[in-house]
């Protein structure tokens, strides 16, 4: 059974883990009632779990992915997407404990403490705060390419309009490959034809049930 084009399934894991992460920040919440709590969890971490912490801010879930992607496109060579963080690694086993024993909150305090300066503590938390812009914005637009692609069309219900891309995106893929054998003119004009609508996004591979408008707003 598919709904929006997701099997049943796929939607109930993901309905699943929605709950689990708004019952889990509900929890939280509930036990934080000031700023310590809020950004160091009141002191009550403790050494293990704090090591954790760490581990998981210095991975992601996506990174086999992308050393996949990258060893298959490139060679051996494309591991060193991820190996060029190992090199940050010996910071990791001193930061920890430093920010324990100086009782800083965050890396623009040790600045503003550490070269009494807080232009240069405030110039630090407006840079990071629109490199979480950026970020928070690239995310959205993966997650929506992500959810169009697990909620595909099929040709049946798609509207002309979106039929008549994907039978274009099909016929610029098939004489994109044959251009190595040479097209008659006829199929060059075509193909230069197909080529600028790509270009202005107008070929689509499929239709999706998401509107990734949703996730831009």
């Amino acid at each position: 059974m598919y709904i929006w084009g997701m099997h049943i399934l796929d939607l109930c894991i993901i309905i699943l883990y929605v709950v689990v992460i708004l019952w889990l920040g509900k929890r939280v919440a509930s036990r934080t009632h000031d700023t310590e709590e809020f950004f160091l969890a009141g002191r009550k971490l403790g050494k293990f779990y704090q090591f954790f912490l760490n581990f998981g801010c210095s991975t992601n879930a996506d990174q086999a992915v992308a050393v996949s992607r990258e060893i298959y496109r490139q060679g051996i060579g494309g591991m060193w997407i991820q190996f060029l963080v190992l090199f940050l690694t010996p910071f990791y086993w001193f930061t920890t404990l430093l920010f324990r024993r100086v009782r800083l909150t965050t890396i623009g305090d040790y600045y503003t403490e550490r070269f009494r300066s807080p232009f240069l503590g405030g110039s630090y938390a407006v840079f990071i705060l629109l490199l979480s812009i950026l970020g928070g914005g690239v995310g959205y637009m993966v997650a929506a390419k992500t959810m169009m692609a697990m909620t595909p069309k099929t040709m049946e219900v798609c509207s002309v309009e979106e039929r008549t891309s994907i039978e274009q995106f099909r016929e610029f893929k098939q004489l994109k490959s044959e251009m190595a054998e040479g097209l008659s003119l006829e199929k060059q004009a075509r193909y230069e034809e197909l080529n600028e609508k790509s270009k202005l996004g107008e070929l689509k591979s499929f239709a999706s049930y998401t509107s990734p408008i949703w996730f831009y707003l």
